[in-house]
């Protein structure tokens, strides 16, 4: 009975060392405003949506509620951009796991904005319905997800892997360019779509769905350029350092109006 008391006392004491904290806020800008994100460990998640405000939720959390004053949340925001970074004091002593704390960021903007840059040294990423003229992001160790970004997209990760779809972008243009060290890159594109894509990868191979792919002296295929449909105006680009490359056929979204506001490929 006794050993059995102590350990929940151990567990409780446990639970009152973790420590959360959440910040919530929303702030106006424009439909065409430009944003920027750093984030070091955790999570950044960005939607597009009909609206004239941006919102922003993120949740801090650390092994101590002492370290939370340790994260730092800075946001600039003004009607035509919007910065916000997180930055981190070192602690006074060495955690076990190797860092202060997370950070995970939720923001709901309108989906014209351009994301001219986002940046997660540690965690997951997810983009998506993102209408606006750019949408670069960069992640050294993680998970990028971007889906239904019609527009153009500029995409990098280190050591982490790439899920990349279109299924509802209809019939609109889009320029998609990743580049991979260590992973990788699965891209989903409706099968009536059109779009010419390039892809290497120096260790490893390439599946594609919109053609059939042969094996060379017994080894599987590492460099592809193939144009698909008619009018293939839209890009895409992949190159992987390590990993392997899928291009995958998926049903197309039929409500999916056509539209050509995007400036994808016009450059």
């Amino acid at each position: 009975m006794l050993s059995a008391l102590l350990l929940l006392g151990g567990c409780s004491k446990e639970l009152e060392r973790a420590g959360t904290d959440v910040l919530e806020q929303t702030y106006p800008v424009d439909p065409n405003a430009r944003l920027k994100i750093r984030n070091l460990r955790g999570s950044i998640s960005v939607r597009g949506a009909d609206t004239a405000e941006l919102k922003l939720r993120a949740t801090k959390r650390t092994e101590s509620a002492a370290q939370l004053p340790n994260i730092n949340i800075s946001v600039a925001a003004e009607t035509s951009s919007v910065s916000i970074s997180t930055s981190v004091l070192p602690p006074k002593k060495k955690s076990p796991s190797g860092g202060v704390g997370t950070v995970d960021y939720v923001l709901v903007v309108p989906r014209t904005v351009s994301i001219a840059r986002l940046e997660l040294e540690d965690g997951e990423v997810l983009i998506e319905g993102m209408e606006g003229e750019d949408v670069r992001a960069t992640v050294v160790d993680g998970q990028l997800t971007v889906r239904n970004c019609c527009g153009n997209v500029h995409l990098a990760i280190a050591n982490g892997d790439l899920d990349l779809s279109y299924q509802n972008c209809g019939q609109r243009l889009f320029l998609a360019e990743a580049q991979i060290t260590h992973g990788n890159a699965r891209v989903s594109i409706p099968r009536d779509a059109s779009f010419r894509a390039r892809a290497e990868t120096m260790k490893g191979k390439i599946a594609n769905d919109f053609a059939d792919m042969v094996q060379v002296n017994s080894r599987s295929v590492r460099k592809i350029d193939v144009s698909v449909g008619p009018n293939a105006r839209s890009e895409l680009a992949l190159r992987v350092t390590t990993g392997d490359i899928s291009i995958a056929a998926m049903k197309s979204n039929p409500e999916t109006p056509v539209s050509t506001a995007s400036n994808a490929g016009s450059q």
